[in-house]
C-alpha cells in the first residue's frame, strides 16, 4: 500500500510538471539503460538525449566496446544515491514522461552527453548541441569510437523507426 501510494504520488508529481527528490519520495532511482531511470512505478526518460542501447556495442580501437552497458553503468555512478529531481517535459513517443534530471545545480542529461555516453536528441530538442560539439572535439565515449546513433541502431537492429 505504502509502495502504491509513493507511486501514485511520484506518477501525479510528474505529469503536473513539478520537480521531485527520491529523498522526499523515500525510493532510489533504478537505472533501466542510458537514457532512462525508474522512479518507483514512474519511467522517465531523460529529454532531449539518445543513449545507446543495453545491447549495443561500439568498436574502439579495432575491439568491441560495449557502449551501451557502459553509458548506463556512467548513470548509475552519476546519480549513485545522490538525492535527484526531475522536471517533466512532456511524453515521448512511448508515452513515457521526458524530463530533465538533476542531482543539485547538475544537469545529467547535459552531462550524459558531455561525457559522450548520449548523443543529442536534435529531432526532439536542441538544448544539448553544444555539450555534443564538445564531446565530439574532445573525442570522448561514443565520439571516440566507431558508433551508430541510437536510432539508426535500433532501426536497423529491431525495425523501430523514429515516429
Amino acid at each position: 500500500a505504502r509502495r502504491t501510494r509513493l507511486a501514485v504520488l511520484a506518477t501525479l508529481l510528474v505529469l503536473a510538471n513539478v520537480a521531485y527528490c527520491r529523498t522526499a519520495l523515500g525510493e532510489d532511482p533504478v537505472v533501466i539503460d542510458g537514457d532512462r531511470i525508474r522512479l518507483g512505478a514512474t519511467t522517465i526518460r531523460l529529454y532531449g538525449i539518445d543513449a545507446p542501447e543495453p545491447e549495443q556495442v561500439c568498436r574502439r580501437n579495432e575491439t568491441d566496446w560495449p557502449c551501451g552497458r557502459d553509458a548506463a553503468a556512467f548513470l548509475r555512478r552519476l546519480i549513485d544515491q545522490k538525492p535527484i529531481s526531475c522536471e517533466a517535459k512532456g511524453k515521448d513517443i512511448y508515452g513515457q514522461i521526458a524530463a530533465v534530471c538533476s542531482i543539485g545545480q547538475l544537469d545529467i542529461n547535459r552531462e550524459m552527453v558531455r561525457a559522450g555516453f548520449a548523443w543529442a536528441d536534435t529531432y526532439y530538442a536542441r538544448d544539448y548541441e553544444d555539450s555534443e560539439s564538445e564531446a565530439a572535439y574532445m573525442r570522448r565515449g561514443v565520439w571516440g569510437s566507431e558508433a551508430e546513433r541510437a536510432w539508426i541502431w535500433r532501426e536497423q537492429q529491431r525495425g523501430k523507426r523514429r515516429r
